[in-house]
């Protein structure tokens, strides 16, 4: 817009006398007064040369066609101004007032951040979403002059004596001196300071995250070990099966510990090794075993 205007020649009307200086109004309209544009347009069309009275109408209409809608409607919601002077001090107010209030909310959500609820306080991470709306206030031209000193506090509060010690220190300088440090130095020292605490581990809160068990990896722990208890064969635990393999309880023939499952003989097993006579009747007869058995002089079937 504003190479626009320059490029036409329709910026004469856009100098304005305020005592001994001549402000341009596309550079310094901030320090003009709604009333002090009015004058200037007032003296152009009482004294001015045709030109700049023609400069007023078509940089009015430069002006509104470079704007968008949703601009437009706040500023016809406003007292008519219709010489491009005045529309442009309209639209510069109004566009100013909106990225006050966007600061404002911006800058609130900065103070609300806070380093303890970040998980294990990390910091870095932390830095890097206040470099974030760090940037948006900045970058809006209205940042407020204590930005540093906002940012510097953000990192009083930490679980971390020796980090919270060093927060204090930083802070201490940009409250002497709000220049000693901008909000992108504060966080950097911020950043290594932490590195180097977590390198020597001593930051507690990650150490302890460290050690914590997973819930569910100690559960499938848990589970794999009841598992190998089961089918260890050891003739322990709450296992009342029998094997037909050795006579003892605990496990089964196919997983028995004291022989072999199959042999080299085609797949087949190896014969059960023989009942001791305390335990003979919990013991069935092979495929190839008699029916009969003596024991103590005695043939029980």
């Amino acid at each position: 817009m504003r190479e626009f205007i320059e490029q036409c020649g329709m910026d004469t009307s856009f100098y304005v006398i305020k005592g001994l200086l001549t402000l341009y109004m596309f550079e310094n309209w901030g320090q003009l007064t709604a009333g002090e544009v009015a004058t200037r347009i007032a003296t152009i069309m009482a004294i001015g040369d045709s030109h700049d009275k023609n400069n007023l109408k078509w940089s009015y209409k430069a002006i509104q066609n470079s704007i968008g809608p949703n601009l437009r409607a706040m500023i016809d919601a406003k007292p008519p101004q219709h010489t491009g002077p005045g529309y442009l001090h309209l639209v510069l107010s109004i566009v100013a007032s909106s990225n006050a209030g966007v600061v404002r909310n911006l800058v609130s959500k900065l103070q609300k951040m806070e380093l303890k609820q970040e998980p294990q306080e990390n910091v870095e991470i932390f830095a890097g979403k206040v470099t974030e709306n760090c940037r948006r206030i900045s970058g809006s031209g209205s940042a407020p002059t204590n930005l540093s000193l906002i940012v510097a506090g953000l990192f009083l509060e930490s679980t971390v004596s020796v980090f919270q010690r060093h927060a204090d220190t930083i802070y201490n300088e940009v409250d002497e001196d709000p220049l000693a440090r901008d909000f992108a130095n504060i966080l950097a020292v911020h950043t290594r300071k932490y590195q180097n605490l977590v390198g020597a581990n001593r930051w507690p809160p990650a150490i302890a995250m460290s050690k914590a068990i997973d819930p569910l990896q100690a559960m499938t722990a848990r589970l794999l070990k009841l598992e190998q208890k089961k089918g260890s064969g050891n003739g322990t635990g709450s296992d009342k099966r029998i094997c037909f393999g050795c006579g003892k309880k605990g496990h089964i023939k196919t997983y028995c510990p004291h022989g072999p499952t199959s042999g080299t003989d085609g797949g087949k097993s190896p014969p059960a090794t023989p009942a001791t006579p305390s335990d003979w009747r919990s013991v069935p007869p092979g495929d190839n075993d008699p029916k009969e058995k003596t024991v103590d002089g005695v043939i029980a079937k």
